[in-house]
């Protein structure tokens, strides 16, 4: 019998029922919650499936909740719906409102209360940053959505997005229709969500420029500008022009503090702690051991690459940085004075070196099933005593952490209860050795963001 595995979804772990994810058919043996289930029926899609034996006027839990109770004893793998089951609600509800207007303001203190957002000049608040366009008339629309789609791709990373809040109105309204229209359009245009504006106008619409600017009122120019299209030879070179203005008032710095693939940010902090302990950063010799595929060893050969320093990559073959990255270093290298090592070798891979760097061995994100597989290819590249004693008598230990090196930790417990190890990548007794190194480089990640912001955010 095939074992169907992700199939059924347990919303809370205390949960007695189970949703199917897809139309499930009777017989089929499903995994989940660290249980194997035979189904008793056919279950169909979004539908709930029982995970214990469920007795007579016990309560249905999904969500960690009671969703009502079962009217029939209801046996594991069974079908739950409402011919076995049925609301705890009962008699006449009544509903009456009573509001206590005080009620949030005790419940969090107002200097507390805060949001990530974008703080705009009037004092508001929006949850996006991206750059609006706006027609005054449904006329120009088409103009505004190809605006937005070049807009989008020039300017993907500096703002949220760019839209086109295309409509059909301000072409022959008169009266209060239109000043009905022109008041939605200025309430968009004034929208916090909107780090910029770019309002187009055909020209000739009841609702141009002459009109609908004097209900808009005073707006900041650097923030809201205006396109008339009949007044350009080309609409959408002008569009963009305006664009590129807009965009270089909305945008912010955007940083990047960890991917699969780089971590700049930790670089940072690395290298200020390598110059605090060396003096220098030139000619020192910095081998990382583990896997070298992902975001620390393709950061750190980056960096060492572009700074004078050689850089060691020391693990299994298959775990070496990617080919094409290692000749773009090495072209980095050919510059600053440094050198670029990939060995399999750890006493080759450590002689002489000035820093050892680890990190954990699975990334975040990545399936449970590798951590067998990567304890048993990167065992032997374990930072420990021998590894130190290589390196130059004034080697250090660095980790960007967090470092499995003891049991304190509940993935340390857990890997311990699966892989009776008690350390995996770094030695506890090399750790606590150079843990104030290793707690230097911490806060100084702290340090260097803050120089990072500082720099970047427009003052």
């Amino acid at each position: 019998m095939k074992m169907h595995e992700n199939e059924l979804l347990m919303i809370q772990p205390n949960d007695n029922v189970a949703v199917a994810l897809k139309a499930l058919s009777k017989g089929s043996e499903c995994s989940v919650g660290g249980k194997n289930i035979i189904l008793k029926d056919d279950i169909p899609a979004a539908h709930k499936v029982a995970l214990t034996e469920i007795g007579k006027d016990e309560n249905v839990i999904k969500y960690g909740l009671p969703i009502g109770h079962a009217i029939s004893p209801i046996h594991m793998g069974e079908h739950v719906h409402i011919h076995n089951m049925t609301t705890n609600l009962e008699g006449l509800l009544e509903y009456q409102y009573h509001p206590e207007p005080d009620l949030w303001k005790n419940f969090i203190p107002q200097e507390e209360a805060y949001f990530d957002g974008y703080l705009r000049e009037d004092g508001r608040a929006g949850t996006r940053n991206e750059i609006w366009i706006v027609p005054t008339v449904g006329c120009v629309n088409q103009t505004a959505k190809i605006l937005a789609e070049r807009a989008a791709k020039k300017y993907a990373g500096r703002v949220d997005g760019v839209q086109a809040l295309i409509h059909n109105a301000g072409c022959s309204q008169l009266g209060d229709d239109m000043l009905m229209t022109q008041k939605l359009l200025k309430g968009l245009i004034n929208n916090p969500n909107a780090g910029a504006v770019l309002v187009v106008s055909l020209g000739c619409e009841n609702n141009c420029l002459e009109y609908f600017k004097p209900v808009l009122g005073d707006v900041n120019p650097a923030r809201v500008k205006f396109l008339v299209t009949q007044d350009h030879k080309d609409e959408y070179e002008e569009g963009m022009k305006l664009l590129d203005e807009l965009a270089e008032y909305a945008g912010v710095p955007v940083w990047n503090g960890l991917t699969n693939e780089y971590h700049p940010t930790q670089m940072l902090a690395d290298l200020l702690t390598i110059e605090e302990q060396f003096g220098h950063l030139e000619g020192i010799r910095l081998t990382y051991m583990g896997d070298a595929r992902y975001n620390m060893g393709n950061s750190l050969m980056i960096a060492c690459s572009k700074m004078g320093m050689h850089f060691t990559a020391c693990a299994p073959k298959e775990y070496f940085p990617n080919k094409e990255l290692v000749a773009l270093c090495e072209e980095y290298a050919k510059t600053s004075g440094g050198s670029i090592t990939l060995t399999e070798d750890v006493k080759e891979g450590t002689k002489d070196a000035d820093v050892l760097y680890t990190d954990v061995w699975v990334s975040m994100g990545e399936p449970d099933e590798v951590w067998k597989e990567r304890i048993e290819a990167l065992s032997p590249y374990q930072i420990n005593k021998a590894a130190m004693d290589n390196a130059k008598d004034t080697a250090v230990f660095m980790h960007c952490l967090p470092a499995f090196h003891d049991l304190k930790t509940k993935i340390g417990k857990e890997i311990y209860e699966k892989y009776g190890l008690t350390e995996m990548e770094v030695t506890d007794e090399v750790f606590e050795k150079y843990a104030d190194v290793v707690f230097r480089e911490a806060e100084n990640r702290m340090h260097t963001i803050k120089a990072v912001m500082y720099v970047t955010l427009p003052r």
